[in-house]
């Protein structure tokens, strides 16, 4: 099955954030945030491999969260 234009663009081509989407991009900065702070709390800011790697796993899907706002908004 052939990528259409269209979706290689949705993709690859920098989507500006207009007044809706920078807000919903800010609430969602604001919300994962109070999340991480959350968790991190929870388990006394111990330090280790675990931790870390879910820091990394959970930056990665709030990366993926604005890649959606930004391309389907």
């Amino acid at each position: 099955m052939a990528i259409s234009d269209d979706e290689l663009r949705r993709r690859f081509v920098y989507h500006a954030p207009n007044a809706e989407t920078r807000g919903i991009h800010e609430a969602v900065r604001e919300a994962t945030l109070a999340y991480v702070y959350t968790m991190v709390k929870l388990v006394d800011n111990d330090t280790s491999d675990e931790l870390d790697l879910w820091l990394r796993d959970f930056e990665r899907s709030t990366f993926w969260m604005h890649a959606h706002i930004a391309r389907n908004r």
